[in-house]
């Protein structure tokens, strides 16, 4: 039984793929799948409603639990939950979440829980009978820290005097609310994370047994798959004289944020400072609307803000650089993971080395530590294309490797079927 507050979609961020690809594969090998969902609010509650009819068509069997309605009783419990146990409100409506899962566990009796966020952990504390399978937590504490320090400089989403007070809210929630996941994590039968950098820092915690997975990508479709080994190992690179392609990619999220901002006022800047890199490249923005605060990074000529693109994957393929100049630990890794899959020459840094010890600087990517050094990296590439097709040609190979849906899956089959 597939337990989580994460919708299982296909297309709707990592974590969302992740889990419509587990779940599938699980019911293609044969295993009874169930799912136990709760609506946390991320996305809309029909998009999800279809997602979830067509997991159904597949024969998983599901519960689909929404919140309780709030009332004035409500918010009064919650600030006494404020005041005396705050972590109560990240962990919100446990018990009316318990028993619901109860039931549906009374009802399923599965062999195994598989939970995919922390809030799965308090709901399934109280069942002892069935084994915990955990590949992934989130901790709280380190990512409201940054939300923190965007709320005292006014950025993002914190620019208003509400948003900023409850940044300083949840820095104070979500402390305890870590501390509180890492002790129930602990209790778990099989520990594991899929995020490198999180995997050191629960072992530094003291939790034993502790297992890292790479992170599965789906299958790439047989157009695709044309496209791609054309380009890479058939010397499709024609001579025809052509500005030299390089996408990001990513809705503005808070690291899709952050890697604007520090592409507009620190790469950028080194970018004009480069005539030959500055008259030779077109950067492309995927998958996010217009922001505000990035009016001065549009209106560079080399520049061209796409927003959502109908056809992503033909983006990936025909790029010659998928830059991904993550400036704070938060992590690309699904982003990257698939851009290899299709084949992408990465420019990322050292945070997301941090999260994916697959990813080796000079052979299947490059990872840099200042803004100069990615100016720099686009210069060689543009003067020697053999250099990139050499990386393209060995992340798609750490692709079918490492992150190819049909073995890593197998990893968590395999180790699910020797906890049993």
């Amino acid at each position: 039984m597939f337990v989580t507050h994460e919708p299982p979609i296909l297309g709707h961020g990592g974590s969302g793929n992740y889990l419509n690809m587990m779940i599938k594969f699980f019911r293609i090998k044969g295993h009874k799948v169930s799912l136990f969902i709760v609506d946390w609010g991320f996305l809309d509650t029909k998009i999800i409603t279809e997602a979830l009819d067509d997991l159904k068509k597949n024969g998983v069997e599901i519960n689909f639990v929404s919140f309780k309605k709030k009332n004035f009783f409500n918010n009064v419990i919650k600030i006494l939950y404020l005041i005396f146990k705050p972590s109560n409100i990240y962990f919100k409506q446990a018990k009316y979440i318990q028993n619901k899962l109860s039931k549906f566990h009374n009802k399923i009796k599965p062999d195994i829980f598989f939970l995919y966020c922390a809030q799965s952990l308090e709901w399934t504390k109280n069942i002892k009978d069935t084994k915990k399978f955990c590949p992934l937590i989130e901790l709280p504490f380190l990512n409201s820290k940054l939300w923190l320090n965007f709320a005292i400089n006014k950025r993002f989403q914190y620019k208003s005097l509400s948003k900023r007070f409850f940044a300083f809210i949840n820095l104070y929630i979500n402390y305890f609310s870590q501390k509180k996941i890492i002790r129930l994590y602990k209790n778990c039968d099989f520990k594991a994370h899929v995020s490198y950098d999180y995997y050191n820092f629960l072992k530094q915690k003291k939790i034993e047994k502790i297992k890292y997975y790479n992170h599965p990508v789906e299958d790439i479709k047989l157009e695709h798959k044309d496209m791609i080994n054309k380009k890479l190992f058939k010397g499709n690179e024609n001579n025809i004289k052509k500005k030299f392609k390089i996408i990001m990619v990513g809705k503005l999220s808070t690291i899709t944020y952050l890697q604007y901002e520090y592409l507009q006022n620190e790469i950028i800047p080194e970018i004009v400072n480069n005539k030959f890199v500055k008259n030779n490249i077109e950067i492309r923005l995927i998958g996010s609307g217009k922001d505000n605060d990035f009016i001065k990074l549009y209106s560079y000529k080399f520049v061209n803000h796409l927003g959502y693109v109908n056809d992503f994957e033909k983006e990936l393929i025909e790029s010659d650089l998928y830059l991904c100049p993550s400036p704070q630990p938060l992590g690309s890794r699904s982003r990257l993971n698939e851009g290899m899959a299709y084949g992408c020459c990465i420019s990322t840094s050292i945070f997301d080395h941090a999260a994916d010890p697959n990813l080796i600087s000079g052979l299947n990517c490059f990872i840099s530590k200042t803004p100069k050094e990615y100016v720099e990296i686009i210069e060689k590439l543009i003067k020697n294309p053999s250099i990139k097709i050499s990386v393209m040609q060995n992340a798609y190979k750490t692709y079918q490797s490492k992150f190819k849906k049909s073995i890593a899956c197998s990893d968590y089959e395999n180790d699910i079927i020797s906890l049993l």
